[in-house]
Order: C-alpha cells, then sequence, then structure tokens
C-alpha cells in the first residue's frame, strides 16, 4: 500500500482523525482478528518476531515500534521488512538500538506519546524516543511503569484507560481523564494477567476495537459509559475473553 492523495498518516500517534486504513498487530495475532480488522477495512502489517524480549512478548508491537506521528515511525531492528513496507509507503523509518532482555531495559519503545507527553520509565527510553519528545517539546513524565504504551489504551488526547496506579496518578495530574480498571481481566501468557492498552486500539476517530469481547470485562459498565462520553463506540474483535497482544498501532488513515 502507497501513501495516495485520499490517505494521511495519523497525527497525533495512536489517535486517527479518519477511517484507519492500515495498521500493525503482533505476528501471532490470531487469524480470527485479522480477518475482522481486514473486514472493517484496515490492512494489516504483521511483526516479525525480536528474539531478545521474553518470549511472550516477542511480537508485541509496544515493544517493537515507537510511533513519532506525521509520518515517522522509531522500529527494533528486528523489523526489516516492516520497515522495508514503511518507507514504500512514505514513512521515515529509523532503527533504534537492538532490545535488551532484562526489564527495565527491554521498554526502550514501549512509551505513551499523548496530550503532548511522553509517559514511561523515561530514564530507559532509546536515544531516537527521546530526540523525538525534544524536538515535539514534549514533557517527560517518569513513571514507575515501564510498560507505559501497554498499560493505557489512548480515547482523545486527554482521556485514556489504564490499570495502572502510576499512570493514573501522573495524567490525572496533567489535567487527563481517566478511567482507573481493576487488574487481572485481560490475558497474556506467561503472566498473571496482560494490560488493557495491548488489548486494542483505535481504528478511527469515534471507534476502538477490543482483541476481544470487551463486555465480558467485570467493569464494562464503566468502560462503555467512558467510551460514549468521549463518543467513541466500541468493537470486538473477537468473542472470546481481552488478551493481550502488545496492541494496535495504525498507520494510515482516510482523509475526512
Amino acid at each position: 500500500m502507497k501513501l495516495s492523495a485520499n490517505k494521511s498518516f495519523i497525527s497525533p500517534p495512536l489517535l486517527p482523525q479518519g477511517k484507519v486504513t492500515c495498521g500493525i498487530v503482533a505476528g501471532n495475532c490470531p487469524e480470527e482478528i485479522v480477518s475482522a480488522f481486514e473486514k472493517y477495512g484496515v490492512e494489516i502489517i504483521k511483526t516479525s518476531p525480536d528474539e531478545n524480549p521474553d518470549e511472550p512478548v516477542k511480537y508485541h508491537p509496544d515493544m517493537l515500534f515507537f510511533p513519532c506521528g506525521n509520518g515517522k515511525m522509531i522500529l527494533a531492528p528486528s523489523q526489516k521488512e516492516q520497515k522495508r513496507i514503511l518507507e514504500k509507503m512514505g514513512f521515515e523509518a529509523e532503527f533504534s538500538r537492538p532490545l535488551e532482555k532484562k526489564y527495565p531495559r527491554d521498554v526502550a519503545l514501549n512509551f505513551l506519546p499523548l496530550g503532548g507527553c511522553l509517559f514511561g520509565r523515561t530514564d530507559f527510553a532509546d536515544p531516537l524516543v527521546s530526540k523525538d519528545a525534544e524536538e515535539r517539546k514534549a514533557e517527560l513524565v517518569r513513571v514507575n511503569q515501564g510498560y507505559a504504551r501497554c498499560s493505557v489504551l489512548p480515547v482523545s488526547e486527554k482521556a485514556a484507560v489504564t490499570e495502572d496506579e502510576s499512570l493514573f496518578k501522573a495524567m490525572t495530574e496533567r489535567g487527563f481523564d481517566v478511567l482507573r480498571l481493576e487488574r487481572g481481566y485481560v490475558s497474556l501468557e506467561g503472566y498473571d494477567c496482560g494490560f488493557i492498552g495491548g488489548a486494542g486500539g483505535k481504528i478511527s476517530e469515534d471507534a476502538v476495537a477490543f482483541f476481544g469481547d470487551c463486555s465480558l470485562h467485570p467493569q464494562w459498565g464503566a468502560i462503555k459509559a467512558f467510551l460514549n462520553k468521549h463518543r467513541c463506540e466500541s468493537v470486538f474483535l473477537s468473542g472470546d475473553k481481552l488478551r493481550d497482544y502488545g496492541g494496535f498501532i495504525p498507520v494510515l488513515q482516510s482523509q475526512k
């Protein structure tokens, strides 16, 4: 897919203003979910495995990619084919340093760019991520949670959902409207639980797609009300309980 006159890059990152036409998901994401994305008109780029992160997250986009917005992407060196595809679309794509195995040195790309801030373990950010934040004049917000991107589901520039206390506190202090959920209701093989940010992403300005049936979450009523408050509908990509596949990174969108 090439960038055409009726398609545009997504900026700010993770928050499409039109209908998403292309996005990145984990290479081990079930075909049921990939097919569901395609039914919504979203062409899928799958990640390649990276042998440095832990086995359960070695395909996860939130570990392997950092979207800068405005047609720029930072990605792990393991994503060679994905870099080629993005550059063919017109992206400026640049490799980060190789990821490391042990936390928190494996979180070099796992940062949340939202509302003029960059949330995460900023002391372990890849130099390219730090440089991008500096160029955008983003506020660097260090939080205890190193997996900041997978811990937060962005809803708008100033609204999000998370289970993490440190992110909830940091975001609310900066004027964000944040719904805090209880942990333990998103599954991730190999771990006690996954994160809500890894269980979906926005596929248009007014729709959030979930990797599973979010109505099975015990706090679905609060989630639905929060999304409605911010004029977003929910899309369930399978009938199973929510699973963390490292989130969804929207890449291209149709023009309004």
